[in-house]
């Protein structure tokens, strides 16, 4: 069980974005997170909200971690839930445009991530 959340994290953040630079998620939350604290006097929203993403994504990914076998089977699938929809929305899946930059740097985290977290949703919903 530990095994497969290690790697659905990992293969998480290592899913490249498909915009014109393509950064990996986990540069992205960084990126996303220095910002927030460099320009902490902004006063726009859309920054602030940017900010919570990033924060909240990593709590998410340390309570996907520490979810017990069985016992958070509900937690863990919505931390499954809303990992993929925010790496959907830091990879641009969304913009049509991005459609032809479509690599393996994309597609093979993200089945990975894809596909351990079910196993491991299904494993723990089997009881």
């Amino acid at each position: 069980m530990k095994t497969l959340k290690v790697i659905s994290v990992v293969s998480f953040l290592l899913i490249f974005g498909l915009q014109e630079v393509g950064l990996p998620i986990f540069i992205s939350i960084l990126y996303i997170i220095v910002n927030l604290l460099v320009n902490s006097n902004n006063p726009d929203i859309d920054f602030w909200i940017g900010g919570l993403l990033g924060i909240s994504l990593i709590a998410t990914l340390i309570i996907f971690l520490l979810c017990r076998k069985g016992k958070d089977r509900f937690l863990l699938l919505f931390c499954f839930i809303a990992l993929l929809v925010s790496s959907l929305f830091l990879t641009g899946v969304f913009d049509q445009n991005n459609y032809e930059r479509i690599s393996l740097g994309f597609v093979i985290p993200l089945l990975t991530f894809i596909v351990s977290s079910i196993l491991l949703i299904v494993k723990n919903f089997r009881k």
